[in-house]
Protein backbone atom coordinates (compact mmCIF):
# COMPACT_ATOMS: atom_id res chain seq x y z
CA UNK A 1 0.00 0.00 0.00
CA UNK A 2 2.52 2.45 0.63
CA UNK A 3 4.35 2.04 -2.51
CA UNK A 4 0.85 2.44 -4.18
CA UNK A 5 1.01 5.92 -2.13
CA UNK A 6 4.45 6.45 -2.81
CA UNK A 7 3.76 6.62 -6.48
CA UNK A 8 0.63 8.89 -6.43
CA UNK A 9 2.58 11.28 -4.09
CA UNK A 10 5.15 13.37 -6.28
CA UNK A 11 8.59 13.87 -4.55
CA UNK A 12 7.66 12.18 -1.46
CA UNK A 13 11.21 10.44 -1.41
CA UNK A 14 13.29 13.66 -0.92
CA UNK A 15 12.31 14.76 2.43
CA UNK A 16 15.14 14.17 4.46
CA UNK A 17 17.42 17.55 5.25
CA UNK A 18 16.59 20.69 6.90
CA UNK A 19 14.82 21.39 10.17
CA UNK A 20 11.53 19.81 11.50
CA UNK A 21 8.78 20.11 9.16
CA UNK A 22 5.26 20.18 10.11
CA UNK A 23 2.73 19.04 7.79
CA UNK A 24 -0.76 19.82 9.09
CA UNK A 25 -4.72 19.06 7.59
CA UNK A 26 -6.98 21.51 9.36
CA UNK A 27 -10.96 20.65 9.02
CA UNK A 28 -13.73 18.94 10.64
CA UNK A 29 -13.75 15.08 9.39
CA UNK A 30 -17.56 15.26 10.75
CA UNK A 31 -18.38 18.01 8.33
CA UNK A 32 -17.97 16.15 5.54
CA UNK A 33 -15.88 17.59 3.00
CA UNK A 34 -14.54 19.72 5.66
CA UNK A 35 -12.53 16.73 6.75
CA UNK A 36 -9.77 17.33 3.48
CA UNK A 37 -7.44 19.07 5.21
CA UNK A 38 -6.83 15.79 7.45
CA UNK A 39 -7.68 13.08 5.10
CA UNK A 40 -4.75 14.89 2.67
CA UNK A 41 -2.43 15.15 5.48
CA UNK A 42 -3.09 11.16 6.75
CA UNK A 43 -2.37 10.51 2.62
CA UNK A 44 0.97 12.31 2.68
CA UNK A 45 1.72 10.69 6.28
CA UNK A 46 1.58 7.33 4.81
CA UNK A 47 3.55 7.86 2.04
CA UNK A 48 6.36 9.12 4.14
CA UNK A 49 9.43 6.74 4.64
CA UNK A 50 10.70 6.19 8.34
CA UNK A 51 13.47 8.19 8.13
CA UNK A 52 11.57 11.11 6.31
CA UNK A 53 9.21 10.94 9.88
CA UNK A 54 12.53 11.26 11.79
CA UNK A 55 12.19 15.18 10.19
CA UNK A 56 8.53 15.44 8.88
CA UNK A 57 5.54 15.03 11.38
CA UNK A 58 2.00 14.69 10.25
CA UNK A 59 -0.78 16.49 12.43
CA UNK A 60 -4.68 17.25 12.20
CA UNK A 61 -6.67 20.18 13.73
CA UNK A 62 -10.15 20.52 13.78
CA UNK A 63 -9.99 24.45 13.78
CA UNK A 64 -7.53 26.90 12.78
CA UNK A 65 -7.10 30.08 14.93
CA UNK A 66 -5.71 30.63 18.53
CA UNK A 67 -5.44 26.64 18.08
CA UNK A 68 -2.88 27.21 15.62
CA UNK A 69 -0.10 28.24 18.26
CA UNK A 70 0.29 24.68 20.58
CA UNK A 71 0.39 22.56 17.77
CA UNK A 72 2.94 24.50 15.55
CA UNK A 73 5.23 25.59 18.23
CA UNK A 74 8.63 23.77 17.85
CA UNK A 75 8.57 23.39 14.22
CA UNK A 76 10.80 24.73 11.38
CA UNK A 77 8.84 24.68 8.71
CA UNK A 78 4.96 24.62 7.81
CA UNK A 79 3.01 23.39 5.33
CA UNK A 80 -1.51 23.89 6.09
CA UNK A 81 -4.17 21.95 4.20
CA UNK A 82 -7.66 23.41 4.37
CA UNK A 83 -10.76 23.34 2.36
CA UNK A 84 -12.18 26.53 0.86
CA UNK A 85 -15.68 26.95 0.51
CA UNK A 86 -17.19 30.25 -1.15
CA UNK A 87 -18.86 31.42 -3.82
CA UNK A 88 -15.88 31.03 -6.30
CA UNK A 89 -15.17 27.30 -4.94
CA UNK A 90 -14.69 24.40 -7.98
CA UNK A 91 -14.99 21.28 -5.82
CA UNK A 92 -12.37 19.64 -6.21
CA UNK A 93 -10.04 21.88 -7.62
CA UNK A 94 -6.45 22.21 -5.74
CA UNK A 95 -4.58 25.29 -5.23
CA UNK A 96 -1.00 26.48 -4.08
CA UNK A 97 -0.97 29.39 -1.95
CA UNK A 98 2.52 30.95 -0.70
CA UNK A 99 3.06 33.03 2.44
CA UNK A 100 2.52 36.00 1.02
CA UNK A 101 -1.06 35.22 0.17
CA UNK A 102 -1.99 35.14 4.08
CA UNK A 103 -1.53 39.00 4.66
CA UNK A 104 -1.77 39.78 8.51
CA UNK A 105 -5.14 41.67 9.23
CA UNK A 106 -5.08 45.25 8.62
CA UNK A 107 -7.46 46.04 11.86
CA UNK A 108 -8.26 43.07 14.32
CA UNK A 109 -10.87 40.28 13.88
CA UNK A 110 -14.76 40.72 15.22
CA UNK A 111 -13.85 37.88 17.29
CA UNK A 112 -11.25 36.51 19.16
CA UNK A 113 -12.03 33.03 17.55
CA UNK A 114 -11.47 34.55 13.97
CA UNK A 115 -8.18 34.83 13.87
CA UNK A 116 -6.56 33.92 10.83
CA UNK A 117 -3.50 31.72 9.34
CA UNK A 118 -0.44 35.03 9.38
CA UNK A 119 -2.36 36.89 12.69
CA UNK A 120 -1.44 32.97 14.79
CA UNK A 121 1.88 32.94 12.94
CA UNK A 122 2.53 36.77 14.13
CA UNK A 123 1.07 36.20 17.57
CA UNK A 124 3.10 32.83 18.02
CA UNK A 125 6.16 35.03 17.49
CA UNK A 126 5.21 37.68 19.77
CA UNK A 127 4.84 35.63 22.35
CA UNK A 128 7.92 34.16 21.98
CA UNK A 129 7.36 30.55 20.99
CA UNK A 130 9.78 28.90 18.07
CA UNK A 131 7.05 29.66 15.41
CA UNK A 132 7.88 27.80 12.20
CA UNK A 133 7.94 29.41 8.87
CA UNK A 134 4.99 29.08 6.59
CA UNK A 135 5.95 27.14 3.51
CA UNK A 136 2.46 27.55 1.99
CA UNK A 137 -1.17 25.97 2.29
CA UNK A 138 -2.66 23.93 -0.21
CA UNK A 139 -6.32 24.52 -0.37
CA UNK A 140 -9.14 22.17 -1.79
CA UNK A 141 -12.33 24.05 -3.04
CA UNK A 142 -15.61 22.27 -1.55
CA UNK A 143 -18.94 22.20 -2.09
CA UNK A 144 -22.10 22.80 0.64
CA UNK A 145 -21.60 19.26 1.37
CA UNK A 146 -18.80 21.09 4.16
CA UNK A 147 -21.60 22.85 6.11
CA UNK A 148 -23.60 19.51 6.69
CA UNK A 149 -22.50 16.59 9.61
CA UNK A 150 -21.47 13.49 8.36
CA UNK A 151 -18.40 11.68 7.77
CA UNK A 152 -16.23 10.41 4.83
CA UNK A 153 -15.50 12.63 1.17
CA UNK A 154 -17.54 12.99 -1.42
CA UNK A 155 -15.75 11.31 -4.31
CA UNK A 156 -15.37 14.23 -5.65
CA UNK A 157 -12.93 15.51 -3.00
CA UNK A 158 -11.59 12.15 -2.12
CA UNK A 159 -10.34 11.81 -5.57
CA UNK A 160 -8.31 15.28 -5.41
CA UNK A 161 -6.46 14.45 -2.23
CA UNK A 162 -3.71 12.42 -4.39
CA UNK A 163 -3.09 15.67 -5.98
CA UNK A 164 -3.27 17.65 -3.14
CA UNK A 165 -0.35 15.46 -1.26
CA UNK A 166 1.52 16.26 -4.09
CA UNK A 167 1.35 19.81 -3.67
CA UNK A 168 2.22 19.58 -0.01
CA UNK A 169 5.37 17.82 -0.97
CA UNK A 170 6.34 20.11 -4.01
CA UNK A 171 6.32 22.50 -0.86
CA UNK A 172 8.30 21.21 1.25
CA UNK A 173 10.88 19.89 -1.40
CA UNK A 174 11.45 23.56 -2.97
CA UNK A 175 12.15 24.35 0.76
CA UNK A 176 14.61 22.29 0.75
CA UNK A 177 16.39 23.69 -1.77
CA UNK A 178 16.73 26.99 -0.60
Amino acid sequence: MQQSRRRQVQGAGAILNGGRTLILGIGNPIRRDDGVGPATALFAGKALTPDELQRVEVRSLDAGGWNLIPEIEGFDALVVIDAYFAADAKPGRVRTHRPEAFPAAERPPDSAHLIGLNDALHLSRRLGYHTPDLLGAVTVDVGESCMTFGEGLSPEIEAAVPLAASHVFELVLDNLKR
